[in-house]
């Protein structure tokens, strides 16, 4: 009989890839039963929604409130997800041998798996819990409390407190392990992001039918690129439609007379493709990036370099902040740039991190001790980035080998047009991508995690 592990994620399951990687490896690797507790909004791969031993246990959200009225609404919240929470893992699914935790929020969730530990003891189930530490709810309580605040010193000090239900636990950085033993007591194994088989560097032809696939979604801004002149395709006989002259895309198909066949080409003319992805929260200065595209579109405007290419800026996400830098963009006059935001499905964003040419992230960290998995998925499909500095990121995104980092909008100006002044000529970031040496995800929680789990087990 399968041993039954749960995965409680209090948030997305679709946009929690490290816990959905984790369900894949427990399932496929662990050989476990698996159930992945959270919020069925976004749509994960198709891979784990159709995996005859992972079900998804969809619990509802708590309706949306105005920020002014969180200290009166907080309360309520978290007895809603307390209730919900419990219920599932003490009435809904199969008594689980292992539950593993994502935190944060740690807010209901670690006293919730406390109680469910206890419960389960009367169903003569000794349960075994491990926290994935991502980082500290109370640092993200910071960003809207000062650390000082009361809300914050609780938040820190409940955090500490039920860290002790744990049994083992994963953290995503040397930082936080050291800080977990050293301030907290406790003794984690670092588990780093590692990006799964799926995402690598994209052919001209994935390239080609994403953008055919998404064409539609990229006109939801009001920005456009010039024109370029249309290839000649009259000797191919097909449409010029195939060029997507109308976005500037990358590729355009043509037939081989000989064979029938469909060949996909890179254009000479097209544009870069730059693209960041994002929670739109307030963690990340979006306008570092706007500020910093709008100042390389002015330079370009005055002082002319000939082969500086057009960019496209993709920008990938969902959140709160979304209509804010909407409205922002809307009012920035743009030459060589058009900028898109767009949401895609989990099957597409590898294919158009694959596709692209240059990677920014501007994930800083409340508590400075975890990392992007943005950056994670981004080296697996061998894009190179430009990522803001923050105290672990060294662990990741090594200056000058495989990225640049940088600590302002003028520094990351003076990178993007460095990489892009010697169009097509892109010598720099060849070098930067044969630099990305990253292990498999599946490999290095063979290595890592397995052991941990078996002698828990």
């Amino acid at each position: 009989m399968c041993k039954q592990a749960a995965i409680v994620v209090l948030g997305d399951i679709g946009r929690s890839p490290r816990m959905c990687n984790h369900a894949l490896s427990l399932a496929n690797q662990a050989n476990m039963e698996v159930n992945i507790i959270g919020y069925n909004e976004s749509k994960p791969r198709e891979e784990l929604v159709n995996h005859e031993r992972i079900k998804i246990r969809g619990i509802k959200p708590f309706p949306q409130t105005s920020r002014r009225y969180f200290l009166i609404v907080a309360p309520f919240k978290v007895l809603y997800q307390i209730f919900q929470l419990l219920f599932t893992l003490f009435i809904s699914i199969p008594s689980p041998d292992i539950i593993l935790v994502q935190n944060p929020p740690s807010i209901p969730v670690l006293a919730c798996v406390w109680i469910a530990k206890i419960l389960l003891l009367f169903k003569l189930k000794r349960t075994k819990v491990i926290i994935d530490w991502h980082n500290f709810g109370y640092t993200i309580l910071q960003i809207s409390f000062s650390s000082s605040h009361p809300i914050v010193i609780i938040s820190r000090i409940y955090e500490k407190l039920f860290s002790r239900v744990g049994d083992a636990h994963f953290c995503v950085t040397k930082a936080m392990q050291e800080f977990l033993l050293q301030q907290w007591g406790i003794q984690a194994t670092v588990l780093y992001d590692q990006p799964p088989e799926y995402f690598h560097r994209s052919s001209t032809k994935e390239t080609h039918q994403l953008f055919q696939a998404i064409q539609e979604n990229l006109k939801l801004n009001n920005h456009s690129l010039k024109a370029l002149d249309e290839p000649d395709l009259s000797e191919y006989n097909i449409s010029p439609a195939y060029s997507l002259r109308e976005f500037n895309l990358q590729t355009f198909s043509t037939t081989d007379r000989e064979n029938g066949n469909i060949q996909y080409h890179i254009r000479n003319d097209r544009p870069v493709i730059i693209i960041s992805s994002t929670s739109w929260t307030p963690d990340e200065d979006f306008s570092i990036l706007l500020d910093a595209v709008h100042q390389v579109d002015q330079e370009i405007l005055a002082n002319p370099l000939p082969n500086f290419p057009e960019i496209l800026l993709v920008i990938t996400g969902k959140g709160p902040q979304k209509e804010f830098y909407e409205e922002k963009i809307s009012k920035m006059n743009f030459h060589k740039t058009t900028i898109r935001t767009v949401w895609l499905t989990a099957e597409q964003y590898p294919v158009l991190l694959g596709s692209s040419d240059l990677g920014v992230c501007l994930h800083t960290s409340s508590s400075g001790l975890d990392l992007p998995m943005k950056v994670v998925d981004m080296f697996g499909c061998k894009l190179p980035v430009c990522a803001v500095n923050f105290q672990a990121l060294p662990e990741l995104v090594h200056h000058n080998e495989n990225g640049y980092v940088f600590d302002s909008t003028q520094q990351l100006k003076q990178q993007i047009l460095e990489l892009f002044s010697e169009y097509p000529n892109m010598n720099t970031l060849q070098k930067m991508r044969e630099n990305i040496n990253l292990t498999s995800w599946a490999i290095f929680w063979e290595e890592t995690a397995l052991p941990l789990i078996r002698q828990l087990l």
